[in-house]
């Protein structure tokens, strides 16, 4: 659900967020593949030592990131409906972190369990989610566990994820957390939406790096 690649934007690019939304917000008469392609063209990081690949089912979201150089490969598919395709496959299997934020779990784990068992016996990709916490994600922790990760939230207070559509979303969100016995704090913090990112990694790998030696501990 990688959208037009807001993520790409801002690992590929001298920007931040506010940036983003500086640039969004600007008014302009032009066509926008005539005008941001250029604009972001003149932000990139140098040197790129990295790749992105972005993965979701709107294709024009797909054609604006990939124009403007936030990933170097899109792949529109239905991962829920249909396997992942041979290109896909070869990318994931070169793939080193997968990561996504704020998506319901109904999506998130048959589609990471898919991108996991689709990547190969040797590639064995970190995961960096920040699945709602208005929905129960035991589930997806245990499937990361079966597949020989180790499970660790990495932040020290809730993050904000985005503002609250209004008063309605607020009640809905709270109720959720209510009837799962959770804390409201840990779903919501004053109007934003809130919630944590979790690390899972192969646990040789958890072994060799423990999560006070990484940059963000």
């Amino acid at each position: 659900a990688c959208g037009f690649g807001t993520n790409g934007a801002l690992l590929k690019h001298d920007l931040s967020l506010a940036d983003l939304y500086e640039f969004y917000e600007r008014d302009s008469e032009a066509p926008i593949l005539e005008t941001d392609p250029a604009f972001f063209e003149a932000q990139r990081s140098q040197p790129e030592v990295f790749e992105v690949g972005g993965i979701d089912i709107a294709e024009n979201a797909l054609d604006y990131g990939n124009a403007c150089g936030f990933m170097d490969e899109v792949f529109a598919e239905n991962l829920i409906e249909s396997p992942p395709s041979d290109r896909l496959r070869a990318f994931l299997a070169e793939t080193d972190i997968i990561f996504e934020v704020g998506a319901v779990l109904d999506i998130l784990l048959p589609v990471i369990k898919v991108l996991l068992d689709a990547s190969g016996a040797n590639a064995r990709p970190w995961l960096l989610l920040g699945p709602r916490r208005d929905v129960e994600d035991e589930p997806l922790w245990a499937m990361a566990r079966a597949h020989g990760y180790r499970v660790e939230t990495i932040n020290r207070a809730p993050i904000r994820y985005r503002r609250l559509l209004g008063e309605k979303e607020r009640k809905v969100i709270l109720e959720k957390l209510t009837d799962m016995g959770r804390d409201p704090a840990t779903g919501i913090s004053g109007d934003f939406f809130v919630l944590d990112l979790v690390l899972a990694r192969p646990e040789e790998d958890a072994r060799a790096l423990p999560l006070s030696s990484l940059p963000f501990a």
